[in-house]
């Protein structure tokens, strides 16, 4: 039998240490052998074709973070469905994961290294941030993604534990498409 890959182990100990206690909890041997459906209505780990247009977080919590709204899955409409996203390093594309990500690639001649010689984001204005969404937001992709999902987040049960606080949202699920390549046709979702 195959070893269960990482998200899957991810999944599998936050089903365990979620708790749920309306419902019958899921061991992680059962989990291991079912398939898992995610938002998209396809089982996780899955790849597919959509159409999705960039679009600003659409919960508001994130300002510099952007979401897809994919309206084609495999060629086939689909009611409008906002997801986060995250592109992988290696992938070609114009697709940027947030607002630091889209100055990289809208102005490569910037300095993007900390006196360490480390990549970091530079600070951007509100004005910069605004002219990013403007080449980024409206924008219609076609990309290569799969869902992903994973239990992360503070600890809504610490049982008494003490622990150094950190910011974070409350544990949760959260899942997101990761784009793994670029189908190279964009267009202005205003056309």
């Amino acid at each position: 039998m195959p070893h269960p890959d990482f998200a899957t182990m991810l999944l599998a100990s936050g089903l365990l240490l979620a708790g749920c206690q309306d419902r019958q909890a899921l061991r992680l041997d059962e989990l291991r052998t079912s398939t898992v459906v995610g938002a998209i209505g396809m089982p996780l780990g899955t790849c597919y074709a959509v159409t999705a247009e960039v679009v600003p977080d659409p919960a508001g919590k994130d300002d510099d973070r952007y979401s897809l709204a994919i309206t084609e899955i495999d060629g086939r409409p689909i009611s409008r469905l906002g997801m986060g996203y995250h592109v992988m390093p290696w992938v070609k594309t114009f697709v940027p994961n947030d607002v630091f990500d889209a100055d990289r690639k809208l102005n490569p001649q910037q300095d993007h290294s900390g006196a360490d010689g480390k990549h970091r984001p530079r600070t951007l204005t509100s004005a910069e941030i605004a002219e990013m969404n403007s080449k980024y937001v409206g924008i219609v992709f076609h990309l290569v993604v799969y869902e992903t999902a994973q239990f992360s987040g503070i600890p809504d049960n610490p049982r008494g534990y003490t622990f150094d606080a950190w910011q974070d949202a409350g544990y949760a699920l959260h899942d997101e498409l990761i784009v793994i390549r670029d189908l190279g046709e964009k267009q202005d979702a205003s056309q």
